[in-house]
């Protein structure tokens, strides 16, 4: 199974995706604080691993309805044992002031990563942008792509 920074380099080397793309990496049950998702008609199953079958089942769903890459997917886990596996779509995030707001806005994707990235209980955001893929962990930015 290809591993989570392969898919979404592979997605972003496809370029099926035209929108930035985020995606949010949480453990516990629950997704982490400072998100809410927006509400979408139609709202694709949740659930699915992020596996080999995933591309085939975001486009599916962005067809069905291309207002989901407006806000991002959150992926959680239990424990670091459990796979990632699909657990929102089109989610808000609006975390909280970092110290990080002197930096050169790059775009409220960018900047919303950024600041998420040190809410408790996030791993880590990636997002997919026509510049290519950005890891964002604790206040950390790295480029994949």
């Amino acid at each position: 199974m290809p591993t989570v920074d392969q898919f979404f380099l592979d997605l972003h080397k496809s370029q099926v995706i035209e929108e930035s793309l985020i995606a949010c990496f949480y453990r516990g049950k629950e997704p982490p604080s400072y998100c809410h998702a927006m509400p979408r008609s139609p709202v694709p199953d949740a659930g699915h691993p992020l596996d080999s079958n995933f591309t085939c089942y975001l486009l599916k769903a962005m067809a069905a309805n291309a207002a989901l890459h407006d806000g991002a997917l959150m992926f959680g886990r239990s424990s670091k044992a459990e796979d990632y596996i699909l657990t929102g779509w089109s989610y808000r995030l609006f975390p909280p002031a970092t110290g990080a707001e002197g930096l050169t806005n790059r775009g409220s994707a960018f900047n919303s990563c950024l600041a998420m990235s040190q809410v408790g209980r996030v791993d880590r955001l990636l997002l997919l942008s026509r510049d290519g893929v950005t890891e964002f962990k604790r206040g950390d930015i790295k480029k994949l792509a």
